[in-house]
């Protein structure tokens, strides 16, 4: 995946390891009150009712324990930022295999942890997608549990 404003190639191999400009990144252990997260919404979320309100509800639960949520870009690009180092966690309620599948593979391989909001391994088919570092993955999950 090329990122060319950032001047970021990212690229992945199953079982390979993941690496940004050549280089193995990995995600970096913060503690959750540190840490730099994002989501985003997939196309078309307006005709999914159960995600639209699980997006706005999971803000309100994890804000208060956090600096910021932001969303920077592409789905596939903040994922990928998570396995790089460059954002602790993403997470997307609704379906959204197309953008998603390329940065779970990244990030995976970097040694983010990937699963759906509930900590379930996650699939193309899952309602929901969640990339963290590990050190702030369960802590996540368990705040989008109560969504």
């Amino acid at each position: 995946m090329h990122a060319p404003l950032a001047g970021a190639t990212y690229g992945a191999v199953a079982g390979g390891g993941a690496r940004l400009n050549g280089r193995r990144r990995a995600p970096r252990p913060r503690a959750l009150a540190t840490a730099l997260v994002a989501t985003a919404q997939p196309p078309r979320i307006a005709r999914d009712p159960a995600a639209l309100r699980a997006a706005g509800a999971s803000l309100t639960a994890v804000l208060p324990h956090v600096p910021a949520v932001r969303n920077l870009g592409p789905a596939a690009l903040q994922v990928a930022q998570v396995g790089s180092g460059h954002l602790t966690a993403f997470w997307q309620y609704g379906a959204d295999p197309a953008n998603l599948l390329p940065g779970a593979l990244l990030a995976a391989e970097a040694g983010a942890v990937v699963s759906d909001v509930r900590g379930a391994p996650w699939t193309p088919a899952a309602p929901s997608f969640l990339a963290a570092a590990p050190g702030v993955h369960a802590e996540l999950v368990g705040l989008l549990r109560r969504v």
